[in-house]
């Protein structure tokens, strides 16, 4: 027999009982994992291994992510003129 609210009408499914008490030690499993970890602001948190050296990036990582989109766009043209000259040659 469907569950019902005290009203006796019909609810959404999660709305019942035994959804509910499925769902609580679910809660309570989740709640606890995350009171298992250390805080990150905590100086003895073992998670947190650097919050700021204050190092830059190696100049060539800089480089390389300046003009990574140039790099792309010059190649894709590459590829797709290589793809039109051999459909060409094929027709």
């Amino acid at each position: 027999m469907p569950e019902t609210n005290p009203e006796g009408e019909r609810g959404h499914h999660e709305e019942g009982l035994s959804h509910q008490m499925k769902f609580q030690p679910q809660v309570d499993n989740f709640v606890n994992e995350i009171n298992g970890y250390d805080s990150p602001f905590d100086e003895k948190c073992q998670e947190l291994l650097v919050l700021n050296t204050k190092e830059g990036a190696d100049v060539a990582i800089v480089t390389t992510v300046c003009t990574i989109e140039d790099l792309g766009k010059r190649e894709g043209g590459k590829y797709c003129k290589k793809g039109r000259d051999l459909i060409s040659a094929i027709i």
